[in-house]
């Protein structure tokens, strides 16, 4: 099951929650303008167990749902230890893009790492997370 919740300016009310399920989960926002951001992926990742000095990355692929360009403005990750790339061009339309986060497991132990992404002329950022442990 998959949750999505709307924002303001959607035909529905604000922070209404929907549930369904689906094979691919999808989270979405409107920011109430004429651009819409869907997640193709779910935004949590569990990446288990992983060795101690490797490196790991993970994609997070999203589509413009709206009727405009979308473009990332940037992506902001929680500490150095995890990069994050995105393509400079916007994306059209009905399109599909790509944020991608690069975890470097130096250190042992649980860990959750953030990002947080920016487009521009959408008001709210998406929220991005990777989790496992470093053994």
């Amino acid at each position: 099951m998959c949750v999505c919740y709307l924002e303001a300016g959607d035909s529905t009310s604000p922070n209404t929650v929907f549930g369904y399920d689906q094979l691919v989960s999808t989270h979405s926002y409107s920011s109430g303008l004429t651009s819409e951001i869907l997640w193709l992926d779910d935004l949590e990742i569990e990446l288990g167990n992983i060795e101690q000095d490797s490196a790991i990355t993970q994609m997070f692929r999203f589509q413009n749902n709206g009727e405009s360009f979308v473009q990332i403005d940037n992506v902001r990750t929680s500490c150095g230890c995890t990069a994050g790339d995105w393509a400079s061009a916007p994306t059209p339309p009905v399109e599909t893009g790509v944020v991608t986060l690069t975890f470097d497991a130096a250190k042992r132990g649980y860990f959750r790492k953030r990002a947080t992404v920016w487009f521009k002329d959408i008001k709210r950022p998406s929220r991005l997370v990777l989790s496992g442990r470093v053994i």
